[in-house]
């Protein structure tokens, strides 16, 4: 809906160049960089205290490979926001936010 509002009068002669970007952001929580997320929080001036421990949160994720019922073994992460977790749509907002801007 949005792009169909946007491009509505995309061509008409009396207003200003424009210029329509598609982004695919459909992998895009398996590649946000914790450095980033870590300056991204801290520039929104949150607490010190907060984003450290968010951020020993966000680091210390790890990962288990369950085959027939059983642990097979498992893996830290490295990078990434994990899916179903309930904070993480907001942070993608505020780096969403953040690339917008940009």
């Amino acid at each position: 809906m949005i792009l169909q509002d946007l491009s509505k009068n995309y061509r008409r002669k009396n207003t200003s160049p424009r210029c329509a970007l598609n982004v695919d952001i459909s992998k895009a929580y398996d590649t946000v960089d914790w450095d980033f997320l870590e300056d991204l929080l801290n520039a929104y001036n949150l607490s010190r205290k907060f984003v450290n421990r968010f951020m020993i949160y966000v680091r210390n994720t790890s990962y288990s490979l369950l085959m027939n019922g059983r642990v097979q073994g498992n893996f830290k992460g490295a990078k990434g926001l994990r899916q179903g977790d309930p904070i993480y749509p907001l942070l993608f907002v505020l780096i969403m936010e953040y690339l917008t801007r940009l």
